[in-house]
C-alpha cells in the first residue's frame, strides 16, 4: 500500500472525540502525543521506534496486511482501547501509514463498542482521515463483522474509491 499523499496534514486525527486518534507511525512521537495529552500508544503491524516518553503506555499489536483472520488482534486492541477511553485518558491508534492496518483495528472497535455499522464506522473515519482505506482483505473480514453483528452487510464493495472525494460520497450517511 502506497504511502498517502503528503498534503501538509496532521500525523493523526481525532476520529472519535474526545479520546481516540488515529494516524501513522509519526505520530508517536513524543512531540505529538505531549501536545495531545496522548497516554496511550498501540501500534499496529510494527513496533514504535518513536522515542518512548514517561507516562506513557506503549502497546505492540501483531498485525500483518494478508492476515488470515483479524479477531485476535481486534480483541487485544479493543481492550487496550476501551481501557484508556473508560479512565478517560487519550489513545492514539497508529500503523506504518495510517491508512489500512490502524484503520481496520478502530473501524473494528468503533463497530464493536458502538454498534456502528460497517459504512458508519469508516465514514466518521474517513471524514477525520481522508485518505483511510483498509486493504480488500481487511474490508472483507470488516464485512463479515457487519454481518454478524447488523445481520447485513452496509458496504458491499472490498475496496474504497482512490479519490477522496468519491470516497467520502460513498460513506456518507
Amino acid at each position: 500500500m502506497a504511502p498517502p499523499p503528503q498534503d501538509g496534514s496532521p500525523p493523526a486525527q481525532l476520529v472519535h472525540p474526545p479520546y481516540l486518534f488515529l494516524g501513522d507511525k509519526t505520530a508517536a512521537s513524543a512531540d505529538f502525543l505531549t501536545a495531545h495529552g496522548i497516554k496511550h500508544v498501540v501500534s499496529v503491524g510494527i513496533e514504535c521506534d518513536a522515542e518512548r516518553i514517561a507516562g506513557v503506555d506503549y502497546h505492540h499489536v501483531p498485525l500483518s496486511q494478508k492476515e488470515p483472520e483479524i479477531g485476535p488482534a481486534v480483541a487485544v486492541a479493543n481492550e487496550l482501547i476501551r481501557a484508556a477511553i473508560t479512565a478517560g485518558e487519550p489513545i492514539l491508534v497508529h500503523c506504518r501509514h495510517g491508512q489500512s492496518r490502524s484503520v481496520t483495528i478502530v473501524t473494528a472497535f468503533l463497530m464493536q463498542e458502538y454498534n456502528m455499522t460497517l459504512k458508519g464506522a469508516l465514514g466518521q473515519i474517513v471524514r477525520a482521515r481522508n485518505y483511510a482505506s483498509p486493504n480488500s482483505n481487511f474490508t472483507g473480514q470488516l464485512q463479515a463483522l457487519d454481518v454478524s453483528l447488523h445481520g447485513t452487510c452496509s458496504l458491499v464493495c472490498t475496496r474504497l474509491p482512490s479519490d477522496i472525494q468519491e470516497r467520502l460520497a460513498m460513506l456518507a450517511g
